[in-house]
């Protein structure tokens, strides 16, 4: 929080904001053995995750906002987790993607 020189409520704000988004792009990593934008996911999650999103994003504008501790994130707050969200996607799809290669015997991939 100080060393990044931000209030304790946008840390927190930024806390929830990347946790919150990362386990919802972690179900996209998942859910195929494959690189997971070669894969397209069921309608219905894609509807649920955009929902979900939605709410994450808007709740720091929301009448909750207050009573949760969250503040409207700026620029500098929103790039870094979006620098943060990045990163950690694809690391854990390439360690996803290796895993499958090293572990899983290959006449008993399924390629999904």
């Amino acid at each position: 929080m100080y060393f990044l020189f931000i209030s304790d409520a946008a840390f927190q704000t930024g806390w929830f904001l990347e946790s919150s988004i990362t386990e919802l792009l972690i179900l996209y990593v998942i859910r195929t053995h494959r690189f997971f934008l070669k894969s397209r996911p069921g309608t219905l999650v894609i509807i649920a995750s955009l929902v979900a999103f939605l709410i994450t994003v808007l709740l720091p504008f929301s009448p909750f906002s207050k009573a949760l501790s969250l503040s409207i994130a700026n620029f500098r707050e929103v790039a870094l987790i979006a620098l943060i969200l990045i990163a950690y996607l694809l690391t854990a799809d390439m360690v996803k993607i290796i895993f499958f290669r090293v572990y899983i015997h290959p006449s008993r991939r399924k390629h999904t």
